[in-house]
């Protein structure tokens, strides 16, 4: 048993990993001339928080400039890994470029490909010093399949063919190109890589005039196609350009195909493809010439009464107008849909003879104009409710007159500008979805009454606070949602003109396969990943997590694992103790992601293992912070390891404390002095505190339940002695630390509890440190402050 114990801990310590993030900021100062065609910037990296000018601003000042008619490719062939790279480029006429790269990936990273552009030296906006350019990934078709026969999604690998993209707004708000204002004549392009490393074949500077024209149906029927139905399946995509994006099965039904009764077969695309710009592109079989229909087998079944839109295109290229926008729309079952116009006629679509490539691409379609609206009325509510808390603090006094339409400027035209564009929103989301407007039409028109009841009752507009708040929290939320365009392909189907697309299951086929799978569920072992049977040469996992990250874990065991070693390893999904499998006598060799406070109680039942034991012991510990594994020792004896490790970091709304000529603080000194400053104008700073109510809170390290082990830290003391049998907190130095971190909450008056997201969000608590995971919430879903706040 010894040496099946050394097994399964050494497979254990194989899947612990942890994972660091850094930020770097650039601060860049513009100055213009009286000439649009030219914009001259000095570049200064510094810790400032000072910005160009917006690309949407600046558009504006060069709208004189005619866009250019012709694209102009100059190949490079470098590869960009860490330095610049500077190309000369002769333009032929003046006028505003797109920029484009023909590049490839020599990296293995997810992120997309950031890099700065200079045009002789100069940056013109600020998205220039961060334009984003997308990877592109392939999936195997060899799917990879769990111990019972159930496919799950295949690995993804980087596509190994240049591709050609142009810089554009990569957060979602718009599909048009970014411009450059080039005038004719001699020019240097600087391209500085910042994320990413890349092989730079070529250089594109293109046209950005759209001549895609309105559908015109063919004057006959001669060169329609006439053959069988042409299926290509959603799941078989060639190639991606997120990461993320994904296959999945549905094993409920048997219109989706393939499909099987006994286990789950990958049958469709769509699993996270929902973020603007993310593209799927499917290859054909060898085509006859001819006029096609084309036909969708899907399922959107997240955006209640709206529908989710896609852009497609044909070998590259869009074919006519309509197909910028396809709209699909809301129902919990797999539909089918024709690509058709309002009077049910098919667009159809001329392939030459051979094979094609389709391409979808998830664009805001007619919901662009709403989001982009919706997004500046937040923005603005946001500023607007962090005036009012200055003048009232975070809590109302309700019986205080504050006379707010005096106090905050101009907060009646503020009001009124914003109740003017939700009306506005109400219209277009009417004008989209119908009558009923969609499921956001309750959230607008909730915080459209809460701004009309404070205009009918300026005296007690204080009142309304609180509601204001959670109305904009919902505004917010939903914002973030409308972005996302959700849509699962089953199969993409090409088929004879006006013809009905043959449906891949009938009633009795789906009655049969129903019956088929309730039969199954009663012999199937859902919670065993692997089918391993227990034996002393198989090392038996249990994991509390979900089937899907489960059936990962098991592949990535037999791809690195099972592979080399030739050991089974049979992983199950359970929601047992290790205590009951024990005393059953089922109890596993291995568990992940455990409480942190059950290894030394079952360590001092003599339960688990000393990884001490192991020679390599030492060498795995590198891997984790100094002392993460404290926790963890027993007796000289170490009996797990950390899976996680969480690390502060100080999170701010540039614009609001810019506002109020505040620096980003550097020291506890300057903080305290930021936390006066900020709490005159009634605004909060955020400590992480974590109020320990009961025992499943003790999970947590205590460096993750407040700032305090961290200033211990940098006095550097410990909270315990040498010999680790007490605390120091009576010492004198440990005390003096302890008062300066109470005295925050004591005399600074930083609350001891809020919900830091929302108050930074919202912009009333515009300074805190909090956990380096808020990040990518920020990123994700907070795109009204994108660009206002940094770390």
């Amino acid at each position: 048993m010894t040496v099946k114990r050394f097994i399964s801990v050494g497979l254990a310590m194989l899947l612990m990993s942890t994972s660091l993030s850094s930020v770097v900021y650039a601060n860049q100062d513009i100055q213009m001339d009286n000439s649009s065609e030219r914009i001259s910037v000095n570049v200064e990296l510094d810790d400032s928080s000072a910005s160009l000018m917006q690309y949407s601003d600046y558009l504006s000042s060069v709208e004189s400039i005619p866009i250019a008619t012709e694209n102009i490719k100059t190949e490079v062939n470098r590869n960009l890994k860490n330095s610049p790279v500077s190309v000369e480029i002769d333009v032929p006429a003046t006028a505003l470029y797109t920029f484009g790269m023909e590049y490839l990936a020599t990296d293995y990273q997810t992120a997309e490909f950031e890099i700065g552009l200079q045009v002789d030296g100069q940056t013109f906006y600020e998205e220039m010093s961060e334009f984003a350019f997308r990877r592109y990934w392939t999936d195997s078709q060899e799917y990879r399949v769990d111990g019972q026969g159930n496919e799950f999604a295949p690995e993804s690998s980087t596509y190994t063919e240049y591709v050609t993209d142009f810089a554009a707004d990569i957060k979602g708000w718009s599909d048009d190109y970014y411009l450059l204002p080039l005038t004719e004549g001699h020019h240097i392009f600087t391209i500085t890589p910042k994320q990413g490393e890349f092989s730079l074949k070529a250089i594109i500077l293109g046209s950005n005039i759209d001549d895609t024209q309105i559908y015109k149906a063919p004057d006959s029927k001669e060169q329609y196609y006439s053959g069988d139905d042409i299926v290509i399946e959603g799941e078989q995509y060639k190639v991606k350009n997120s990461y993320w994006v994904s296959v999945k099965a549905d094993d409920s039904s048997s219109y989706v195909t393939p499909s099987s009764p006994y286990v789950s077969k990958i049958n469709y695309a769509g699993e996270n493809w929902s973020s603007t710009g993310d593209t799927l592109t499917w290859k054909t079989p060898e085509l006859e010439a001819g006029y096609y229909q084309i036909s969708f087998n899907y399922r959107q079944s997240t955006l209640v009464g709206s529908s989710s839109y896609r852009l497609l295109k044909v070998d590259g290229e869009i074919p006519f107008e309509e197909a910028k926008v396809i709209g699909f729309e809301y129902d919990t079952a797999w539909q089918q849909k024709t690509f058709e116009d309002s009077k049910e006629k098919p667009y159809l679509i001329y392939l030459e003879e051979g094979s094609h490539e389709i391409s979808l691409t998830v664009t805001m379609g007619k919901m662009e104009e709403v989001c982009v609206l919706l997004n500046d009325i937040t923005a603005d509510l946001g500023d607007l409710y962090t005036d009012i808390t200055m003048i009232t603090g975070e809590t109302v006094d309700i019986y205080r007159d504050y006379d707010l339409f005096k106090q905050v400027p101009n907060m009646r035209a503020r009001i009124e500008k914003s109740l003017a564009g939700l009306d506005e929103v109400e219209a277009k989301l009417i004008d989209i979805n119908g009558k009923g407007g969609g499921s956001y039409l309750s959230v607008v028109k909730g915080m459209a009454q809460v701004l009309n009841k404070m205009l009918d009752s300026p005296s007690v507009a204080h009142r309304y606070k609180s509601n204001y708040y959670s109305s904009y929290c919902s505004l917010s939320s939903t914002l973030n949602e409308m972005r996302a365009m959700p849509l699962n392909i089953d199969r993409i189907i090409l088929s004879q003109p006006n013809s009905e697309v043959e449906k891949a299951s009938g009633f009795f086929r789906q009655f049969g396969f129903a019956a088929t799978r309730f039969l199954i569920s009663f012999t199937t072992d859902y919670n065993n990943i692997s089918s391993v049977n227990d034996s002393d040469a198989n090392i038996k996992i249990w994991v509390n997590w979900g089937r899907d990250q489960a059936q990962v874990l098991n592949s990535m065991i037999q791809s690195s694992f099972t592979s080399k070693t030739g050991i089974g390893v049979n992983v199950q999904v359970v929601n047992a103790t290790i205590v009951q499998g024990t005393l059953s006598g089922n109890g596993p060799d291995v568990i992940l992601q455990h409480s942190r406070v059950e290894p030394v109680n079952l360590a001092m039942r003599g339960i688990l293992y000393d990884l001490t034991q192991f020679e390599d012991c030492d060498e795995v510990l590198k891997r984790f912070q100094p002392g993460a594994a404290t926790p963890y020792y027993y007796k000289e004896g170490l009996y797990a390891l950390p899976d996680t490790q969480l690390f502060y970091m100080m999170f701010y709304r540039k614009d609001i404390l810019q506002n109020l000529g505040i620096s980003v603080p550097d020291t506890w000194d300057e903080f305290a002095n930021v936390v006066k400053l900020l709490s005159r104008n009634n605004l909060d700073v955020w400590l992480p505190y974590v109020q320990i109510t009961d025992m499943n809170q003790t999970n947590s390290g205590i460096g993750a339940l407040s700032i305090f082990p961290s200033l211990l830290i940098q006095n550097n003391l410990s909270l315990y002695t040498e010999d680790g049998k007490s605390t120091t907190l009576t010492t004198p130095d440990t005390i003096s630390v302890f008062s300066e971190w109470t005295n925050y909450y004591t005399k600074l008056k930083v609350p001891v509890t809020l919900s830091f997201y929302n108050r930074l969000r919202i912009g009333t608590c515009p300074l805190g440190i909090e956990s380096y995971t808020i990040y990518n919430t920020l990123k994700s879903a907070a795109p009204e402050i994108d660009g206002n706040w940094g770390v």
